[in-house]
């Protein structure tokens, strides 16, 4: 879609498989998403054309973190784990991208046959409504979508940056519950965040920035807030 990252947010108003299944129609490359159902109508099955599910790794993590109430000598493994994968992929940034894959892999592949065997062991002896039993349940039946990021050294371990975004759009629904001219707000003030978001990504001109944040008709508040965060052409910025 481009050479450098964009935030786009798309509204729907159910949270139904529809949403993303339409979006990403004729897509075959990486999709990173967690591992709720709504997705997996994304991604290829068998000999069916599809994306490539990729795991977060910051969502099975969360399991662990939240299993240390009842077992956090096993959390605590769990999420060593985990912390050595990040470990490796830190390290592996630093060589030139022509081997940045291969060095990855070099690092990362021992933690995970590592961390394969732990989970295999311990998921036949913890309690099976356990929190730590949702942990190891979670990563072993998502193993190959969360080792997917050994193909490519481009494929990052969570998708934490969307999730960062997507939470100005949730606090902002949350913020002004009035129904659907409610979502019409949060979306005219979102246009706005997205265009900031998508100049500092993407290395956008201010004219082009600009022009989407003000809604048609009268000059909207949050529109010409932005438009003074970011500057119009022709002016000196404040």
């Amino acid at each position: 879609m481009a050479d450098e990252d964009h935030v786009v947010f798309r509204y729907t108003p159910r949270r139904k498989s529809d949403g993303p299944r339409e979006f990403l129609r004729g897509y075959t490359g990486y999709v990173q998403a967690d591992a709720a159902n709504l997705y997996d109508r994304l991604y290829a099955d068998g000999d069916d054309e599809g994306a490539m599910e990729v795991g977060c790794w910051a969502h099975a993590r969360r399991r662990y973190f939240e299993a240390q109430v009842t077992d956090r000598e096993r959390a605590l493994i769990g999420l060593g784990f985990i912390k050595r994968l990040y470990e490796a992929d830190r390290v592996a940034s630093r060589a030139p991208p022509s081997r940045r894959t291969e060095e990855r892999r070099r690092l990362a592949a021992p933690v995970l046959e590592g961390f394969k065997a732990w989970l295999d062991t311990e998921s036949l002896v913890v309690l099976p409504k356990a929190p730590i039993a949702d942990a190891l349940g979670y990563t072993r039946n998502q193993w190959s979508a969360l080792t997917r990021f050994l193909d490519d050294a481009r494929l990052k371990l969570d998708n934490n940056a969307a999730e960062r975004q997507l939470r100005r759009v949730a606090v902002g629904r949350h913020s002004r519950p009035d129904g659907q001219g409610g979502v019409r707000r949060t979306l005219t003030l979102e246009e706005a965040g997205a265009c900031v978001r998508d100049r500092r990504l993407g290395q956008h001109d201010d004219a082009r920035v600009t022009a989407p944040t003000r809604p048609r008709g009268s000059p909207h508040r949050y529109g010409a807030r932005a438009e003074t965060r970011l500057g119009t052409p022709g002016r000196s910025r404040p």
